[in-house]
Protein backbone atom coordinates (compact mmCIF):
# COMPACT_ATOMS: atom_id res chain seq x y z
CA UNK A 1 0.00 0.00 0.00
CA UNK A 2 1.13 3.35 -1.02
CA UNK A 3 1.13 6.12 1.50
CA UNK A 4 1.65 9.94 1.34
CA UNK A 5 4.08 10.44 4.38
CA UNK A 6 4.07 13.89 5.94
CA UNK A 7 6.77 15.65 8.31
CA UNK A 8 6.54 18.03 10.96
CA UNK A 9 8.11 20.71 8.56
CA UNK A 10 5.24 20.85 6.04
CA UNK A 11 2.53 20.45 8.86
CA UNK A 12 3.78 23.63 10.66
CA UNK A 13 3.78 25.40 6.97
CA UNK A 14 -0.05 24.50 6.56
CA UNK A 15 -0.85 25.04 9.95
CA UNK A 16 0.90 28.90 9.57
CA UNK A 17 -0.76 29.39 5.89
CA UNK A 18 -4.19 27.77 7.53
CA UNK A 19 -4.31 30.52 10.39
CA UNK A 20 -3.80 33.35 7.52
CA UNK A 21 -7.04 31.70 6.06
CA UNK A 22 -10.19 32.89 7.93
CA UNK A 23 -11.89 31.74 4.75
CA UNK A 24 -11.29 27.68 5.58
CA UNK A 25 -12.89 28.08 9.62
CA UNK A 26 -14.30 24.82 9.80
CA UNK A 27 -12.90 22.49 6.58
CA UNK A 28 -10.91 20.17 7.31
CA UNK A 29 -7.64 19.13 5.00
CA UNK A 30 -5.64 15.77 4.41
CA UNK A 31 -1.92 16.86 4.25
CA UNK A 32 1.56 15.22 3.48
CA UNK A 33 4.69 15.72 1.43
CA UNK A 34 4.60 14.86 -2.07
CA UNK A 35 4.75 11.16 -3.53
CA UNK A 36 3.19 8.20 -2.11
CA UNK A 37 5.14 5.53 -1.39
CA UNK A 38 5.60 2.17 0.34
CA UNK A 39 7.62 0.97 2.76
CA UNK A 40 9.83 -1.05 0.55
CA UNK A 41 10.43 2.59 -0.98
CA UNK A 42 11.00 4.32 2.46
CA UNK A 43 13.33 1.87 3.13
CA UNK A 44 15.22 2.28 -0.22
CA UNK A 45 15.17 6.28 0.46
CA UNK A 46 16.49 5.50 4.31
CA UNK A 47 19.44 3.24 3.25
CA UNK A 48 22.36 5.87 2.51
CA UNK A 49 21.56 7.51 5.76
CA UNK A 50 21.77 4.76 7.56
CA UNK A 51 24.84 2.85 5.73
CA UNK A 52 23.50 -0.23 5.00
CA UNK A 53 20.78 -1.84 3.47
CA UNK A 54 17.04 -0.66 5.00
CA UNK A 55 14.82 -3.36 4.43
CA UNK A 56 10.86 -2.89 5.49
CA UNK A 57 9.46 -5.79 7.00
CA UNK A 58 5.53 -5.39 7.19
CA UNK A 59 3.75 -6.32 10.87
CA UNK A 60 0.53 -7.30 11.54
CA UNK A 61 -1.63 -4.24 13.26
CA UNK A 62 -1.38 -6.13 16.46
CA UNK A 63 2.26 -7.36 16.28
CA UNK A 64 2.86 -3.40 15.44
CA UNK A 65 0.52 -1.99 18.17
CA UNK A 66 2.35 -4.46 20.87
CA UNK A 67 5.73 -3.18 20.00
CA UNK A 68 5.30 0.31 19.88
CA UNK A 69 3.86 -0.50 23.85
CA UNK A 70 6.73 -1.89 24.85
CA UNK A 71 9.08 1.30 23.49
CA UNK A 72 6.60 3.88 24.65
CA UNK A 73 5.77 1.80 27.86
CA UNK A 74 1.89 3.56 27.98
CA UNK A 75 -0.25 1.05 28.92
CA UNK A 76 -3.27 0.42 26.52
CA UNK A 77 -0.83 2.32 24.01
CA UNK A 78 -1.36 -1.25 21.73
CA UNK A 79 -4.79 -1.63 22.02
CA UNK A 80 -5.34 1.59 19.88
CA UNK A 81 -2.67 1.49 17.56
CA UNK A 82 -3.98 -2.17 17.08
CA UNK A 83 -7.77 -0.53 16.13
CA UNK A 84 -6.09 2.30 14.09
CA UNK A 85 -4.03 0.15 12.09
CA UNK A 86 -6.62 -2.63 11.38
CA UNK A 87 -8.92 0.06 10.39
CA UNK A 88 -5.81 1.63 8.00
CA UNK A 89 -5.17 -1.81 6.39
CA UNK A 90 -8.93 -1.98 5.33
CA UNK A 91 -8.49 1.10 2.84
CA UNK A 92 -8.23 0.49 -0.53
CA UNK A 93 -4.79 0.49 -2.06
CA UNK A 94 -4.92 3.83 -2.94
CA UNK A 95 -6.97 4.85 0.25
CA UNK A 96 -3.41 6.69 2.00
CA UNK A 97 -2.73 8.54 -1.21
CA UNK A 98 -3.25 12.05 -0.42
CA UNK A 99 -3.48 14.82 -3.66
CA UNK A 100 -0.95 17.13 -2.34
CA UNK A 101 -1.28 19.57 -5.52
CA UNK A 102 -4.70 20.42 -3.88
CA UNK A 103 -3.23 21.25 -0.53
CA UNK A 104 -0.40 23.26 -2.31
CA UNK A 105 -3.08 25.13 -4.32
CA UNK A 106 -5.64 26.15 -1.56
CA UNK A 107 -2.78 27.40 1.16
CA UNK A 108 -0.18 28.99 -1.76
CA UNK A 109 2.22 26.92 -0.42
CA UNK A 110 5.32 23.97 -2.05
CA UNK A 111 5.26 21.01 -0.19
CA UNK A 112 8.82 19.11 0.51
CA UNK A 113 9.13 15.42 -0.96
CA UNK A 114 10.80 13.09 1.53
CA UNK A 115 13.67 12.72 -0.14
CA UNK A 116 14.45 16.17 0.12
CA UNK A 117 13.84 16.22 4.08
CA UNK A 118 16.13 13.50 4.42
CA UNK A 119 19.04 15.21 2.30
CA UNK A 120 18.04 17.81 4.88
CA UNK A 121 18.42 15.82 7.85
CA UNK A 122 21.69 14.27 6.31
CA UNK A 123 24.14 16.20 8.45
CA UNK A 124 22.16 15.32 11.71
CA UNK A 125 22.21 11.25 10.79
CA UNK A 126 24.20 8.83 12.56
CA UNK A 127 25.12 5.57 11.29
CA UNK A 128 23.61 2.68 13.28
Amino acid sequence: MKVTWTSLHDQARVAVAALSRPDLAGQSFEIGSPGAMTGAELADLLAPYAGRAVRFEPLSPAEFGQRVEQVLGVPGMGYVLTDLYTALSGMPPEGMVIDTDAVERVFGITLTPAADHLAAWKPMAVPA
